[in-house]
């Protein structure tokens, strides 16, 4: 566009700018030619700047044509005539869609159920009911009480084009500002998610740095057979430690969390665990295990399973220093209903499917002080380490809640120790 051969105001008019032509007149006679300029350029930017993308879903075409007349100008237009395709054609673009209006009577869907299954789809989405069966409907004050629609506006109404603009403005507005909030809320978590990944990466070198030393002292006392214990486990937390990169990275980059399938065995995993525990703390645990889940599974979210155990486990140890008792931890995993069975009335869950695992670590530790146990879980708060960043219990909690779907309730027993209850469904293991 040559901003030499602009006309002011019909910049103005065409950018939607709520002024009539007398306002028009005024900014142009009282404005300096350098204001021009910046009024101009803004002008410019409104109009080559994308539409708003709105989805109209209406079954007379005549209303269709009228609204596309009305709106076209200012707002990008889906036009559909059916439900089932405006379900489909939201599904498609639900991210680009920033309201709708629907009518309440269509060929193939009630409306109202149009509406709730865009919802289920995104619940956010500002959706304004448009009808022209008032004596149906009413006031709406109704449909409002039951649906709460952005809107509601009767057709041929004397003030129905006003009405659409207003509302359709309005809602846009709306659902602009609660996408800045939800994508400022986003920020926030990826910011605390990737500090908890730093934090395990951390977690994860600690035993690489210590191999290599273990490794060439057994080598000189010719002990070859514990020399390649050593060096397997060093490849297997490598394996871990690169795994947890490309997963930190990734999520710096926006993308999702997909993590390499792999089959799955908790007794394995588990064994592995103490023996890394057992090389970084020098064998100042003892651990006792139990494992009645025997079944492998394929799955995408053994290194999330390992982290989060071993922060437990590592939480645990820290603990422990603060006492002069000899650290144990107990490590127990039950199918549901044999988890029923053992703990009984102390079990901490109920109604879970029969295939659900259930992992529980307990240490003979100090516990935790009951005011604390509503805080442990909080990013950044820390207690009892003078060294600690506070993501740890975090990322135990988030791993298994948010990433595993599962559940986690705490047993904390002060003066005796605490004991962490993991519920993992089935699908998700």
């Amino acid at each position: 566009m040559d901003e030499n051969n602009v006309n002011i105001g019909q910049l103005i008019k065409d950018s939607c700018i709520d002024v009539n032509s007398v306002d028009v007149d005024k900014i142009i006679s009282n404005t300096e030619d350098r204001d021009k300029d910046i009024l101009v350029n803004r002008i410019i930017k409104k109009i080559d700047s994308p539409k708003d993308l709105i989805l109209v879903i209406d079954d007379d075409h005549s209303q269709l044509k009228s609204i596309k007349k009305l709106l076209g100008d200012h707002y990008d237009l889906i036009l559909c005539d059916k439900g089932i395709p405006a379900i489909d054609l939201f599904n498609r673009e639900h991210d680009k869609i920033m309201s709708i209006l629907l009518d309440l009577r269509l060929p193939d869907l009630d409306g109202f159920e149009v509406f709730e299954r865009i919802k289920e789809l995104n619940n956010n989405v500002p959706i304004i009911l448009i009808t022209g069966y008032q004596k149906t409907y009413g006031d709406g004050f109704e449909l409002y009480k039951q649906y709460r629609p952005h809107g509601y506006i009767v057709k041929n109404h004397e003030n129905e084009t006003t009405m659409i603009f207003d509302t359709l403005r309005s809602s846009v507005v709306m659902y602009k500002k609660l996408k800045d909030i939800e994508k400022a809320k986003e920020m926030e978590i990826r910011s605390r998610t990737m500090a908890g990944l730093l934090h395990d990466l951390k977690n994860l070198f600690i035993p690489i740095t210590y191999a290599p030393d273990i490794i060439i002292d057994t080598i000189k006392k010719n002990d070859l057979v514990q020399a390649l214990f050593y060096a397997e486990m060093m490849k297997h937390t490598t394996l871990i430690f690169n795994a947890n990169q490309e997963l930190m990275f990734n999520f710096a980059r926006g993308e999702k969390m997909v993590l390499r399938p792999n089959y799955f065995n908790i007794a394995d995993l588990v064994n592995e665990l103490i023996n890394i525990i057992n090389t970084q703390y020098c064998g100042s645990l003892d651990f006792k295990t139990i494992f009645s889940y025997q079944k492998e599974f394929y799955t995408d979210k053994t290194i999330l399973i390992y982290q989060v155990l071993y922060n437990i486990v590592k939480n645990s140890y820290d603990a422990l220093l603060s006492t002069d008792r000899r650290g144990v931890v107990k490590i127990e995993v039950y199918p549901y209903p044999e988890y029923k069975t053992v703990y009984a009335d102390n079990a901490l869950f109920d109604r879970k499917n029969e295939a659900d695992m259930v992992i529980v670590v307990a240490d003979n530790g100090p516990g935790m002080p009951e005011e604390m146990i509503d805080k442990i879980f909080d990013p950044y708060f820390t207690y009892g380490k003078a060294d600690g960043n506070g993501l740890g219990a975090w990322m135990i909690k988030n791993g298994i809640t948010d990433m595993l779907q599962g559940e986690l309730v705490l047993d904390n027993k002060p003066g005796e120790g605490l004991a962490y209850h993991i519920c993992l469904p089935a699908k998700e293991v």
